[in-house]
């Protein structure tokens, strides 16, 4: 029996967009649907995608979401769950998480740094930036939040991998396939939670960012 797992990578909006082209050139050229993949990854732009696929939306009407074109009364009735108006983060105060001015202004964790150089993997020079640049000060818990309301159950019931990297370790952690309890919501968040930009997000007294920051499709 063949498996067949979906792979959606990171990129911003501007990949987002494209995992639905693809998909919905795919769909319509060879019959396969999206949505019955076995396993889904997503990192990143590629978490928000998965989510929806897992949500119940086509291929089609994801593209149709980005074209500004009509989507199908099905379609239409799953993104019209989603209230929460996007925001991609402003400034709060220029403060670090916990208030501290003058920290928002210190690298997250330069042990990221000294670890990259140390290992014999091959070079992460996006881990290290991540390691050098200061812990994000913008909101991101309207991604959360979007993810939460097309997907309301608290994890889709196929394979769905979301992924992300602590940032004290440096190390990947798989929110779906690894042993750390969450909800789909805070899973996007963290995902999405862009090194300087966003806040880290915590789950199960881990400090989140981006997965792009280990593999940008992981």
């Amino acid at each position: 029996m063949t498996t067949v797992g979906l792979v959606l990578g990171a990129g911003g909006l501007h990949a987002a967009a494209q995992h639905a082209g693809i998909l919905a050139a795919l769909s319509e050229a060879t019959g396969w649907d999206p949505r019955t993949a076995d396993v889904v990854v997503g990192t990143s732009a590629g978490a928000t995608t998965a989510v929806s696929l897992r949500a119940g939306v086509s291929a089609t009407d994801l593209h149709a979401s980005y074209a500004r074109t009509p989507l199908s009364d099905e379609g239409q009735e799953i993104m019209d769950r989603v209230t929460t108006p996007l925001d991609l983060g402003s400034p709060s105060d220029g403060q670090s998480p916990d208030g501290d001015r003058s920290g928002s202004r210190r690298p997250a964790n330069p042990m990221l740094v000294l670890r990259d150089l140390c290992s014999t993997a091959r070079p992460r020079p996006v881990m290290a930036l991540a390691g050098l640049l200061p812990v994000g000060t913008r909101d991101g818990s309207s991604l959360g939040a979007r993810s939460t309301e097309i997907h309301p159950e608290p994890w889709p019931d196929h394979p769905t991998w979301i992924c992300a990297v602590d940032l004290r370790s440096g190390k990947r952690v798989v929110l779906g396939r690894d042993d750390v309890a969450t909800t789909i919501g805070p899973a996007v968040q963290a995902s999405t939670a862009v090194p300087g930009w966003f806040r880290p997000v915590e789950i199960d007294g881990r400090r989140l960012v981006d997965g792009g920051v280990h593999s940008t499709t992981n």
